[in-house]
């Protein structure tokens, strides 16, 4: 084929404005108007049928705030030592970038018998509230970060470590003298699975942090030093653009506060797990496919680290098959569709970045509504948080019972001939008076028909 040694020219392409879309779109649908195919979020985010290029707002956000491709985080839960190092070694084989031991609910805990082998790994740890041995986690000299954010966990467990703030500063000034370590986990992934709405997931992991800060800075400690320590962690939801706009969010309010703080800019680290609020024993194979659209929606979005749940977590009974499979999904989106060669993959969106100014700027005002009533704690215990939370929650639960929100295999397109996963041991309610969330899958209506 002949090269074309022309110029290109698109004179013969009239240059259209927003208004002739609209007279368009209006002559050819035969209305007078578009606000029949307008829509709102749980956010309170109105959305338009189209966006072009004079609906975009400018972000503030540059390719350089984003990470190279992201960790292949896979989260061992609760194993003695051997077992553990034996999964996390299998784990890094097979695709794994870094490993979170979870060891919230297990008991006479080896530190030295889980680092042994691992000692330069990138490894994460999110620690019992009765964490006290400061002196084993000395000996891990590698990457990683540290998830001991009580405050978070208080909000659906009703209690708090009687020397939280001790335990966390000490882990802080050891992290401090590491390279790459970061101490200072916000987890707000059960407000997310409380039924949060993406504003208020945002708006309370920024509260989280400001408490923190408030709480731990002085002279051994700066608030430069704190936030450098700092890594978010939420959970990735299943209505995708707005997943996508979360974390892209995250990253201007990030902006917003470090210069509120009067903190020289540098990148926010971010880490996403899939959710398990839309997963169901119900013909459970489609929690693979759910899992993949949020593991998307979380690199789409710029994360540091994603972490995908097996199929089958909710049952409490993974096996190898289910476990392959999850550490997979990150492997393909890198190693098969490439996601991991380009920065910022939503730039350029008209619809993502409206979605993200039009996010952060309500997540903001989410976060300062709290802070008026005096932080993060204040705000729980007067039941803000919890009422707040449940309102939307309530809404989306009506919403699967009218059908207007579909989970397939549960309350539609059910399958006749479905096995269910196994029911795992549900744990023990706290019996508190403090206004706890809740944190139940939707789908929990339709099992305990069964």
């Amino acid at each position: 084929m002949e090269a074309f040694q022309g110029e290109l020219s698109f004179s013969e392409f009239p240059s259209l404005g927003k208004s002739d879309w609209v007279a368009e779109a209006l002559r050819s649908l035969k209305l007078e108007n578009l606000d029949s195919l307008q829509s709102q979020t749980y956010e309170g985010i109105a959305l338009a049928p189209f966006y072009t290029a004079e609906d975009r707002p400018e972000t503030g956000l540059a390719p350089h705030e984003f990470p190279d491709g992201w960790q292949n985080r896979v989260e061992i839960v609760g194993k003695v030592p051997a077992e553990a190092n034996a999964l996390a070694k299998k784990a890094l084989e097979q695709g794994a970038d870094a490993v979170c031991f979870d060891l919230r609910h297990t008991e006479n805990l080896y530190y030295t018998g889980l680092l042994r082998g691992f000692e330069q790994t990138r490894l994460n740890w999110i620690l019992p509230l009765n964490f006290k041995e400061i002196d084993a986690l000395a000996k891990w000299n590698g990457p990683g970060s540290i998830d001991f954010d009580f405050l978070s966990r208080w909000t659906y467990r009703g209690q708090q470590p009687p020397s939280g703030f001790k335990t966390l500063k000490a882990l802080l000034s050891l992290s401090k003298s590491k390279i790459s370590q970061r101490a200072l986990t916000l987890n707000a992934q059960p407000f997310g699975l409380a039924g949060a709405h993406a504003g208020q997931e945002l708006g309370l992991a920024l509260s989280l942090l400001t408490e923190y800060i408030d709480q731990l800075r002085d002279a051994s400690l700066s608030t430069e030093a704190l936030f450098k320590q700092t890594e978010f962690s939420l959970a990735v939801g299943p209505h995708f653009f707005m997943e996508v706009a979360k974390f892209r969010a995250l990253r201007v309010l990030w902006k917003q506060l470090l210069a509120t703080y009067e903190v020289d800019f540098f990148p926010a680290r971010l880490h996403a797990r899939t959710t398990t609020l839309n997963k169901s024993r119900l013909d459970s194979y489609n929690n693979m496919l759910r899992a993949t659209t949020e593991a998307m929606a979380a690199v789409i979005g710029g994360v540091n680290a994603l972490t995908v749940g097996p199929y089958d977590e909710i049952s409490g009974q993974s096996d190898d098959f289910s476990l392959r499979i999850a550490l997979n999904v990150s492997t393909i989106l890198k190693a098969e569709a490439h996601l991991d060669q380009v920065s910022d993959l939503a730039a350029g969106s008209y619809f993502i970045d409206y979605l993200t100014v039009a996010l952060a700027q309500k997540a903001w005002a989410f976060f300062q509504q709290i802070e008026q009533m005096g932080g993060f704690s204040a705000a729980f215990t007067q039941g803000f948080i919890k009422t707040e939370i449940e309102s939307v929650a309530r809404l989306r639960r009506q919403a699967l019972q009218e059908e207007k929100h579909i989970l397939v295999g549960v309350n539609r397109y059910k399958n006749p001939k479905d096995q269910p996963l196994p029911l795992n041991k549900p744990e023990k309610k706290t019996s508190s008076d403090l206004p706890l969330l809740s944190l139940a899958r939707w789908a929990e209506p339709w099992e305990e028909a069964l």
